[in-house]
């Protein structure tokens, strides 16, 4: 699958990276901190060992990239929509830069979509 075809998914990949990345900061937190940390905590800490403390660095990582990605995907998706649903051409024009990177970000589907508000106002 190419990259192109990646894009379209991001919003999801990036919710399971954050979610994953929480999971495993709570359970690494807990086991490195919590004094009597309940049993499936010392169970994963027992089969991790040493390594609980680069799953603890890395899962914070994970969580605030997935984190990043998830909050600025959403912030396109409302600015994308905002634009492509204007009732004014000369916003529409105005923010057409704009709506091109933020299409080409999104994926495959949202350039098919300013492609054919471009179609409406006859834009080329």
């Amino acid at each position: 699958m190419k990259w192109r075809m990646w894009r379209e998914f991001i919003i999801y990949i990036s919710f399971i990276i954050m979610v994953v990345g929480f999971i495993m900061l709570v359970i690494s937190t807990l086991s490195i901190f919590s004094s009597s940390p309940p049993s499936y905590v010392k169970e994963f800490h027992s089969f991790t060992g040493d390594w609980i403390y680069w799953i603890f660095v890395l899962s914070i990582a994970s969580f605030l990239i997935g984190l990043y990605y998830f909050y600025d995907t959403i912030k396109k998706l409302r600015k994308f929509k905002e634009y492509i649903n204007s009732d004014s051409k000369s916003k529409f024009l105005k923010n057409l830069k704009e709506l091109e990177i933020i299409s080409y970000k999104l994926g495959p589907k949202h350039e098919e979509m300013l492609e054919e508000k471009k179609r409406e106002w006859k834009v080329h």
